[in-house]
């Protein structure tokens, strides 16, 4: 803290800097204007700003009027050129100071000669501001010159006293720079943070933070508060690095004042240590807002050329590239950096309409010039442009540089050229060409027509002539047409070419393909026309031709994929549930059942598996069959039967089914077992009518066929099921009788075969949990045995006491018990994990479904848990979890546990990366999730990560397909551009990623919780 004194003893000191630089100033300007050698101060454009006395005296003139002028106005005509060349150099910073001798034309038409020296002057960004010229007098007072030795002695008498002058101006310079905007300040740090003190702040403290100086050096915190917070990290992390390489302190960052203003600040500070330990700042603090906004800007606006079609280069007065677009790199094949500096003529080889030097004499009076010019392109074709210059001028109304735009007209060109060469044969080609051909004027009127037009269209010549163009076109394809024809009126486009429809004389309409142009005097257009009815009709033929066999192929697709998973399945009721839900989802129907006939205690359907739509009701259950059923009788003797229409079906079955339960259509698939018993695969739909396909239909009997095998198979399974649990029995039995030994040995066994058929039914977990109980009490039963052989047989043989030994018996009887208990912990830890991979995966929710977020990115850090332990060099990722109160959101939630699994992993790689670049990384890695509702019926779910983080231009590309920033073999560049798509478009939310290099990266993902207005055909 400040004691009140030591901020008196401050203030007073402030207090006489003040005065100090005042009287600075004061002797500064004395200086200036009694200087024995003339001073004037120029801006970079030469226009005189301010003179001395001395210089007054040297050029004739009062200040007032040199303030008028330019110091190309005084120069006389045979130096200028010389100095220009010079003084150009020192504007662009390639020189900081030149000296020459030159002649002055005075007031009163006399010449001054006179030794000039001229110094750049920067501003406190190191930028050019202005130019200050030290003169010193070389003629003689009567106009006589002096002999060399008093000339060079004089010479070097004022050069001295001109040099000591420009000393002293220097030396002022340097100290009122200080005076310049920016806050100058003086920071002291400890390395307890909390006794860390501003010993300086300047008065500008202000005008940038908003904040009084004397409050700050009693709170540095104030300050602190302000840093924009996505800023503090990074903000932080640079004082510390600078802290820690000892070098000069540079830093960009936000703040948010009081007002709610948002500023850009730029910060530079040197540290030198202090005998307490301490770190003392020297620092000044610039407000970049203006500067940011202008670098924003001019940003936008090179965008905005790039994306322009048009060539865009700029070139300078003296023709050489400075800048072009990406239009121009696409017409040209170069790149901007290739061609810069290039001069443009001899790098594109122009040939030009008219002399050049004809040209830029136009040019430069007019101040632009349009014509055609021909380029020569990379690939060594030419082009040909049609070319439009401008010149720009600076704030002084000065040449700067040539703005060139150019628009590839060769297309245009030929087109024109063929026009022209065709018109000389058209009289002779007109009537006879093979094409219908028009000319047509811009009310859409024929003015003339040959034959085959009017054969197209059925009309004749005179009819023809009675009618527009709109008149006989097809409704649907009049605004095309007419659009596209306006264009090629306007120059937009010189031709263009489009299918459409004529309506015939006899009210039919016929295709065509009409191809558009001007006419070379611009008066009509030129409408060909060639007859496609025949092309279009093959085209369809092909396309319906190529439906049908996509169609049959998405059949056999489905049949094979079917087949492929109730073949590889010997649970029957897994076989059930995989046909119907898989046709239900293939062939959009709204139910789809599976029922067994069952004949005890009476005849009744009995359905057992169902796939439907979520909004219908359940239809598990028995359904009794009406006596002397013509529709059971059918389905008895095999015959698969249909109905599209059961609300109309004149059949009393039919309409029974339609009236109990609702049923639109339906179609019936029967199917035996080994043993006879009759299955029924049941297709419905419930609001609408359905034409059944005979495809689907031969569909249903390939499936059929497939399932009458595996449901044979299945029955096989199931006896030997039972035939290996007799086997059991037998061997329980044996054990009984047999040694210790051989039991054992039989155990062993026993468990092999038993694992082996475990294996084979793909029931391995639930093999565990049957088993471990009876294995157990095995274990009881042969402790028991063994007991009773010791309290019987006390003595054994050697030979039963050496495998005793051997097995070390009494370490078996403790240590089996422990065994079976792991086992059953490890068949747990199976089901949970099992568990959770159901909760990510969510096979059953591929639909709409309200769910719980947190579970599913639960469940997604449950399958990175072990990414997520320590891992080589790095330690444990802390999870760091913020939960918000969360409504049920409606999603697809396997996609949308893809999108958290791809982020959370590319957050770990992030912190793996950042360890592999920083072997000595003391920071722990952290991934924070946090959860939350939004206004407008929506959430967010943001994951942040302490990684490596993203370079900007990494960040523009991040969802782009293919684009990763990993090494190669390390990722797809799929990851996020999918889950984009499902955030963005299949849920119409938004995914945005923020990210400093060094600091770390932040997703958001938000969500809507109600997706009916978006995916109303979607929810089932």
């Amino acid at each position: 803290m400040v004691t009140r004194s030591q901020l008196v003893a401050l203030q007073k000191e402030y207090a006489e800097l003040q005065n100090r630089l005042q009287e600075s100033e004061t002797l500064f300007q004395i200086s200036f204007s009694q200087a024995p050698v003339g001073m004037v101060q120029c801006g970079l454009d030469g226009q005189i700003w301010k003179a001395n006395q001395k210089f007054c005296e040297i050029v004739g003139y009062t200040g007032e009027e040199l303030r008028s002028r330019s110091f190309e106005d005084l120069t006389h005509p045979e130096d200028l050129n010389v100095e220009l060349v010079w003084a150009r150099k020192l504007v662009n910073a390639e020189i900081d100071t030149y000296s020459l001798q030159k002649r002055y034309l005075r007031k009163d038409g006399a010449i001054a000669r006179v030794s000039l020296r001229v110094d750049l002057v920067r501003d406190g960004k190191g930028l050019a501001h202005s130019v200050m010229g030290f003169i010193t007098e070389i003629t003689h007072a009567q106009g006589r010159i002096d002999p060399i030795k008093d000339e060079v002695r004089q010479e070097k008498a004022e050069r001295e006293r001109a040099e000591a002058a420009l000393h002293e101006y220097e030396a002022r310079f340097e100290r009122l720079a200080k005076t310049l905007p920016g806050m100058v300040y003086q920071y002291r740090q400890y390395l307890n943070p909390t006794y860390d003190i501003f010993t300086y702040i300047s008065p500008a403290c202000r005008e940038i933070y908003e904040l009084e100086p004397e409050a700050v050096l009693n709170n540095c915190q104030l300050m602190w508060q302000t840093i924009h917070p996505e800023d503090s990290p990074g903000f932080a992390h640079s004082f510390i690095c600078a802290a820690q390489t000892g070098k000069e302190w540079r830093y960009q960052w936000r703040i948010i004042t009081a007002s709610g203003q948002l500023k850009w600040l730029q910060g530079a500070a040197k540290m030198s240590p202090q005998p307490d330990g301490a770190m003392l700042w020297d620092g000044m603090v610039l407000d970049i807002t203006d500067r940011k906004l202008v670098d924003d800007s001019m940003r936008q606006q090179i965008e905005m050329l790039d994306q322009a079609n048009d060539s865009i280069l700029i070139r300078d007065l003296n023709d050489y590239i400075q800048y072009w677009n990406q239009g121009a790199e696409r017409l040209y094949g170069w790149s901007l950096t290739e061609v810069k500096g290039q001069y443009i003529h001899e790098f594109l080889q122009t040939s030009f309409p008219e002399p050049l030097p004809k040209i830029m004499t136009s040019f430069l009076r007019d101040g632009h010039w349009r014509g055609e010019l021909v380029h020569t392109k990379r690939d060594g074709t030419q082009v040909v442009v049609d070319s439009r210059w401008s010149l720009q001028r600076d704030e002084q109304n000065h040449p700067r540089a040539i703005l060139e735009i150019n628009t590839d007209i060769s297309d245009r060109k030929q087109a024109e050229l063929a026009l022209k060469n065709s018109e000389a044969r058209f009289r002779t080609t007109f009537e006879q060409a093979a094409v219908g051909v028009a000319h047509v004027d811009f009310q859409g009127r024929f003015i003339r027509i040959n034959q085959r037009f009017c054969d197209i269209v059925g009309y004749s010549k005179a009819e023809m002539l009675t009618l527009t163009f709109q008149e006989i076109t097809h409704s649907e394809d009049l605004d095309l047409d007419w659009e596209l024809a306006q264009q090629v009126k306007r120059e937009q486009i010189t031709h263009y070419s489009i299918e459409k429809r004529y309506i015939r004389k006899d009210n039919t309409w016929i295709w065509v393909n009409l191809t558009v142009a001007m006419e070379q005097d611009g008066s009509y257009w030129i409408s060909v026309v060639e007859d496609i009815s025949d092309r279009k009709k093959a085209e369809a033929a092909r396309l319906q031709s190529e439906a049908q066999l996509r169609e049959k192929v998405e059949r056999e697709e489905l049949l094979n994929r079917l087949t492929s998973q109730i073949r590889n399945s010997l649970d029957l009721d897994r076989i059930l549930e995989t046909v119907v839900s898989e046709l239900q989802r293939v062939l959009n129907l709204d139910r789809c059942y599976f029922l067994w006939h069952q004949t005890e205690p009476i005849s009744v359907w009995s359905c057992i598996q169902e796939a439907k739509r979520p909004t219908l009701d359940r239809f598990l259950g028995e359904y009794p069959i009406p006596e002397n059923s013509f529709l059971y009788r059918r389905l008895i003797e095999g015959e698969i039967v249909w109905c599209d229409d059961l609300a109309q079906s004149p059949d009393l079955d039919w309409h029974t089914v339609y009236l109990e339960y609702g049923f639109r259509a339906i179609l019936l698939v029967p199917l035996r077992k080994s043993n006879g018993k009759l299955g029924v695969i049941c297709c419905a739909n419930s609001g609408e009518t359905r034409p059944w396909k005979l495809s689907e239909i031969h569909l249903l009997e390939a499936v059929r066929d497939c399932m009458e095998i595996a449901i044979f198979q299945a029955e096989l399974y199931k006896e030997a099921t039972a035939r290996s649990q007799e086997l059991e029995q037998t061997l329980k039995k044996l054990q009984k009788t047999q040694t210790q030994l051989i039991q054992s040995e039989k155990m062993a066994g026993l468990g092999q075969l038993v694992a082996g058929i475990a294996h084979e039914i793909n029931n391995p977990v639930s093999f565990i949990f049957g088993n471990i109980i009876h294995a157990r009490d095995y274990l009881s039963d042969l402790l028991a045995v063994v007991e009773l052989y010791d309290q019987h047989y006390p003595n054994p043989g050697p030979e039963i006491l050496d495998k005793a030994n051997e097995v070390d018996l009494e370490f078996l009887k403790e240590d089996f018990s422990k065994l079976l208990d792991s086992m059953e912990q490890g068949a747990i830890r199976i089901r949970e994990i099992v568990t959770s991979l159901r909760t990510f995966s969510r096979y059953d929710e591929a639909a709409l479904k309200d769910v719980d977020i947190h579970s599913g990115i639960e469940s997604s850090l449950m399958i990175l848990k072990n990414r997520l332990d320590s891992q080589g060099n790095r330690p444990e990722i802390e999870l760091i979890r913020n939960y918000g109160t969360l409504p049920m959101v409606e999603c697809f939630a396997s996609e949308l546990n893809q999108v958290f699994i791809n982020i959370l992993t590319n957050a770990i790689d992030a912190i793996d990366e950042a360890y592999s670049r920083q072997s000595n990384r003391q920071e722990p890695g952290k991934i924070w999730i946090q959860t939350q509702v939004l206004p407008g019926d929506r959430i967010a779910i943001q994951i942040k990560d302490n990684g490596c983080g993203i370079s900007e231009d990494s960040l523009a590309r991040l969802f782009d397909p293919f684009f990763t920033t990993k090494p190669i073999g390390k990722g797809t560049g799929l990851g996020l551009a999918t889950s984009y798509q499902i955030a963005v478009d299949r849920h119409k939310g938004g995914l945005q990623c923020t990210s400093t290099p060094g600091i770390g990266s932040e997703f958001t993902i938000e969500l809507p919780i109600h997706q009916d207005q978006f995916h109303k055909d979607e929810k089932r």
